[in-house]
């Protein structure tokens, strides 16, 4: 994105708390950070709200980065981590009961997906149900592994999987029903 040079003179004017440096991370950044907030956002207005969060947090917490280190993977981080943080405070206000699934009950299940680089996923991510488009996300695009994901959402292993596997199961239906009715309107 950016020199080594260049991030760390907008670093330091973080530091010294710099509009200008503020405006041009900003921006720099932005693309990044909206591409990470829209895949766990269900609506614009969400991921606007993340973003906003987001760079908040980056801009607070700039004395805590490692400036040996990449600056877009801090921000990426800490963009995944506000969307975790929304998702447990939403419920918070929610009242219902858990499902857990476990290990046993999901056995080895894993539907065929391979996601063509072609194929505009995110409208399809976004009308995920929040806890498997949550998962799903941190799976597939951060690489966490169940246990990370069990962890940072407070629950057990197995759900992560079953939620996993169901946001698959979707998604590969979503393409299924898609081919169909464009087979049916070529036919």
């Amino acid at each position: 994105m950016i020199s080594q040079e260049l991030q760390n003179q907008l670093v330091q004017g973080l530091i010294s708390n710099s509009r200008e440096s503020q405006r041009a991370l900003f921006l720099t950044y932005f693309p990044l950070v909206k591409s990470i907030t829209l895949r766990y956002a269900k609506m614009e207005e969400d991921s606007e709200e993340l973003v906003n969060d987001a760079f908040l947090k980056a801009f607070f917490g700039i004395k805590s980065f490692d400036q040996t280190k990449s600056f877009s993977a801090w921000l990426s981080r800490i963009t995944v981590n506000v969307c975790i943080d929304k998702y447990r405070s939403t419920l918070k206000n929610k009242d219902f009961h858990r499902v857990e699934i476990s290990d046993d009950l999901l056995g080895s299940y894993e539907p065929d997906l391979q996601l063509d680089n072609s194929i505009e996923i995110l409208p399809i991510i976004r009308e995920l149900p929040e806890r498997y488009r949550l998962v799903f996300n941190l799976y597939v695009f951060e690489e966490y592994s169940h246990r990370e994901i069990a962890e940072a959402l407070k629950i057990k292993e197995g759900t992560s999987k079953s939620c996993l596997s169901r946001a698959k199961q979707i998604i590969k239906q979503h393409f299924e029903n898609k081919a169909t009715l464009e087979s049916i309107s070529h036919g």
